[in-house]
C-alpha cells in the first residue's frame, strides 16, 4: 500500500511538471499560441486585405489573454 501511495505521490509530481511546460508552450507571451494566432491575423489582414473571405473566416475566430 505504501509502494502504492509512493508511485501516485511521484506520478502527480511528473503530470504538475508536465502541465507547467504545456502551459509555457501554449500561454507564454512571445511564443504562445494566442499570440501567434494574433500575428497570423495580422499577417492575413495585410497580405489579402480585411475584406477578403479568408480573413473574414479567420477573424471570427476568438483568442484571449487572460
Amino acid at each position: 500500500m505504501e509502494t502504492a501511495n509512493n508511485d501516485a505521490k511521484l506520478a502527480s509530481i511528473d503530470a504538475d511538471n508536465v502541465r507547467e511546460t504545456r502551459d509555457a508552450i501554449l500561454y507564454g507571451e512571445e511564443t504562445g499560441l494566442v499570440e501567434r494566432v494574433l500575428l497570423v491575423k495580422k499577417y492575413i489582414a495585410y497580405a489579402l486585405g480585411k475584406d477578403s473571405a479568408a480573413y473574414q473566416q479567420i477573424n471570427a475566430l476568438k483568442f484571449r489573454r487572460d
